[in-house]
């Protein structure tokens, strides 16, 4: 007889990072409801209902709840996955840059069909001007200017 296990992992992979986690249980939300699952599921693949959420609880059991703009879930043996989709990857450079705490500042789209796409980005301006001037974390808290 095989070992039942009480753990199994579960990586959440999203446009900009993935997580590895281990969780006693995920409860999901797919098109067709919620549901929830263990270390010892049937191995399983759905798609998740867009803009629900996933819980987990992990083996200390503390609760999870995390938004999940859409996506698709798949449970294996002694390990799931969450694949979060962002859109088009291949038009969404600016939300990619701004999640990754970049200040889009020009954002053009031309040739044949918008086929080519220049997406410009820096640093936050207050992040900036604190690194630049070493200023206070108090100083990285006030209104940005506008032109």
């Amino acid at each position: 007889m095989i070992p039942r296990s009480n753990d199994f992992e579960l990586e959440i992979v999203r446009p900009t990072k993935t997580e590895l986690l281990t969780v006693a249980w995920v409860e999901v939300e797919g098109l067709g409801g919620s549901f929830t699952v263990g270390p010892e599921h049937s191995p399983l693949v759905t798609v998740l209902k867009p803009g629900s959420q996933i819980s987990y609880s992990s083996l200390e059991g503390q609760i999870t709840h995390t938004e999940v703009t859409s996506g698709i879930f798949s449970i294996g043996t002694g390990r799931a996955w969450l694949w979060e989709l962002f859109g088009d990857h291949m038009r969404d450079e600016a939300a990619l840059m701004e999640e990754a705490g970049l200040e889009v500042i020009t954002r053009r789209e031309f040739g044949a069909g918008d086929s080519i796409r220049l997406v410009v980005g820096q640093k936050r301006r207050m992040m900036r001007e604190a690194y630049d001037t070493g200023a206070s974390s108090a100083r990285c808290g006030a209104r940005r200017e506008t032109k």
